[in-house]
């Protein structure tokens, strides 16, 4: 585990400091010890960890199995649009610091270390974290990306260490939502940006795919949905840069089909999308940048 990573750290049950010790964290003022497991230090408070948020890392642990970590050559193209729409609200990206909370796949951590960022990818989820660290070393990313395992309403970061903040289809799915809103303030530098992405609320969905919406909240573990007045609300001490609305009918129905028989181009759905990604009727989700 890098010595950098270590520095940034704080004991995430009672905001300690932390000091590495062979194979473990330990925190100075009341001994909480974590373990570090192939380089990855696990500082989760799993006791008090809500019941909802267990079983979501349980859920994305089976989603994860076997899937494939995106190259640039293969990633999506929805995928790439997320990262272009970053790099045309945040433009000093090289040598910045990073934390993508809920990771995932990685694609958003991966594509930032490529443009020259310091990473910290976090995520509930320990197996994927692993696969992600595989991945970085194999693609000579190793320097550019550290991991640690953890929630976002518990964030193990000292104050004022990132200079952005990648958090994507997350917040819905957390119980403690207030909570980890005040942890995305607390660990950004003053003046640093967010990039968030949210279900948009079911007033605003086309109608005819609102079962579909409704489903797949249910599936999944989304706890609530957002538009823009309750973005600015929730952010207050942020001021709201750029708002995009994505996944408009003419997509998502494309996108159906595509599943069953490839037609549609990506790129020809993204490009279309993007024509309507001020138009928050009849969307699907919205991407915000923020700024603290």
């Amino acid at each position: 585990m890098k010595n950098l990573l270590v520095e940034f750290l704080r004991c995430p049950i009672c905001c300690s400091v932390l000091r590495k010790n062979s194979s473990v964290l330990l925190c100075i003022k009341n001994k909480h010890k974590f373990v570090i497991k192939q380089g990855i230090p696990i500082l989760l408070d799993y006791p008090n960890l809500p019941t909802h948020s267990k079983d979501q890392q349980f859920y994305f642990e089976e989603k994860m199995k076997g899937q494939i970590i995106d190259s640039v050559q293969s990633m999506n193209h929805w995928k790439i649009r997320y990262l272009e729409r970053f790099a045309e609200n945040f433009k000093l990206i090289e040598n910045k610091f990073i934390v993508e909370v809920g990771t995932g796949s990685g694609y958003m951590a991966i594509g930032l270390a490529r443009l020259g960022a310091k990473v910290t990818a976090c995520d509930i989820t320990f197996k994927n974290l692993v696969a992600l660290k595989n991945f970085a070393k194999t693609s000579g990313l190793e320097n550019n990306m550290s991991f640690v395992c953890c929630s976002a309403d518990l964030l193990p970061f000292r104050r004022d260490v990132f200079d952005y903040f990648v958090i994507n289809s997350v917040l819905e799915h957390i119980p403690r939502e207030k909570e980890a809103i005040l942890e995305i303030g607390r660990v950004l530098k003053k003046g640093g940006g967010l990039m968030i992405t949210l279900p948009v609320k079911y007033r605003y969905i086309f109608p005819i795919l609102l079962p579909l919406n409704y489903f797949h909240d249910k599936r999944i573990g989304h706890l609530r949905r957002y538009d823009r007045v309750s973005l600015k609300c929730k952010f207050s001490d942020f001021s709201l840069k750029r708002i995009y609305f994505t996944g408009h009918p003419l997509k998502v129905l494309r996108v159906i089909v595509n599943m069953m028989i490839k037609i549609f181009g990506e790129e020809a759905i993204e490009e279309e999308d993007r024509r309507k990604d001020n138009v928050m009727l009849w969307s699907s989700n919205l991407i915000a940048f923020l700024k603290k």
